[in-house]
């Protein structure tokens, strides 16, 4: 009998030892020295996490893809959230591309905030403070697909080209940074990205710009800004004034019977304000590069004098929007007026200057 009991606690014995070490968390301290007394030291929880403001962009039907001022299938939550109110400039809510379900924790799927010609920007206003909350953690999902010329596409989350802004009034701005996972990497193409920040000062509201610098390529969604444990300091009252801009044609360009240049458009676009509407340009051919089979269009690019490729039409279509048939449809040399959605492409560290695909040629001399 007692050898049956010697076993049972020697077998109890070691599996405690074992079932000890099965987390880091739990591993034993060194053993005690004699005649040393070691100190309690009381657990001290942390503080508890508060949402102050959360926001999915809901699931209606969003076939008509709305502008963000048209939108009201909102679904927003959290402690600060009752006052928060949504802008925006060439942003719309959409369902279209790959979901983001599963992409990562919490992942909402469609709706999304779609991004159009850069610099797109959107706006969550009026997120309510409490005077305690300066240290804060933003998290929020993006994606970004660039169409190569040979129709594949660039599915790496460039930060540099999504900026996040705050403020205490709307008007003046402070850049935030922010760290992004490798959900970039793999379909869906989802980053989580998170942004930990301190307030210098604490505000009775905070707003929140999220601006594309690249065109018809990002999408948003899951927006959340919670308690944390702090990071980067942000001085609000030193933010920068960023003017609002109308979105019109300067002057009156860009019409059938008075179109840019490839000078101006060109001026145009460099200086952030260019109209999200189709306008009409004037240019001499190029160069011809690329027949798409597929779509039956052509990718050529133009200039004032015909001599160098300033200003690319990427995958436009011909005179009054007829199909291509092959690249000898068009001449170089040829000047054409062409109406189509100005767009700024970065392939890497180039910049370029184009219509966006479906544009038409109005006339051929």
């Amino acid at each position: 009998m007692k050898k049956i009991l010697y076993s049972v606690m020697a077998i109890a014995a070691l599996t405690f030892s074992f079932t000890s070490l099965t987390s880091c968390e739990d591993v034993p301290a060194p053993y005690e020295i004699p005649g040393e007394d070691t100190p309690d030291t009381p657990d001290t929880p942390g503080e508890e996490t508060v949402t102050i403001f959360s926001e999915t962009f809901g699931n209606t039907d969003v076939s008509s893809k709305p502008t963000v001022d048209k939108y009201t299938g909102w679904n927003k939550s959290g402690v600060g959230a009752t006052d928060v109110t949504y802008s925006g400039e060439k942003t719309s809510v959409r369902s279209s591309g790959l979901k983001n379900t599963g992409a990562y924790d919490n992942a909402s799927g469609p709706n999304v905030i779609f991004f159009g010609t850069a610099p797109a920007t959107f706006v969550i206003n009026n997120i309510s403070l409490a005077s305690n909350q300066t240290k804060l953690k933003l998290t929020f999902g993006a994606s970004s697909s660039i169409k190569n010329d040979d129709n594949s596409y660039n599915n790496t989350f460039d930060t540099s080209k999504f900026t996040v802004s705050v403020s205490a009034d709307g008007t003046k701005w402070t850049d935030i940074t922010y760290e992004k996972n490798n959900g970039d990497e793999a379909n869906p193409y989802w980053i989580c990205a998170t942004s930990n920040f301190t307030l210098k000062k604490a505000t009775s509201k905070l707003y929140i710009k999220f601006t594309a610098n690249v065109s018809s390529a990002i999408r948003l969604d899951d927006v959340t800004l919670a308690t944390g444990e702090g990071g980067q300091e942000v001085d609000l009252e030193n933010g920068t004034s960023i003017p609002t801009t109308p979105d019109t044609p300067i002057a009156d360009k860009g019409t059938e019977s008075n179109p840019y240049t490839i000078a101006e458009v060109l001026e145009v676009m460099k200086s952030g304000n260019f109209p999200s509407s189709e306008v009409c340009i004037k240019g001499k051919i190029s160069n011809v590069t690329y027949f798409d089979e597929t779509h039956k269009s052509l990718t050529y690019y133009l200039s004032d004098d015909g001599t160098k490729d300033d200003f690319m039409v990427y995958s436009g279509k011909g005179l009054n929007g007829a199909d291509f048939t092959s690249k000898s449809d068009l001449e170089v040399g040829k000047t054409v007026v062409v109406k189509g959605t100005l767009k700024v492409y970065k392939k890497g560290t180039e910049t370029i200057y184009e219509f966006n695909y479906s544009s038409k040629i109005l006339s051929i001399n």
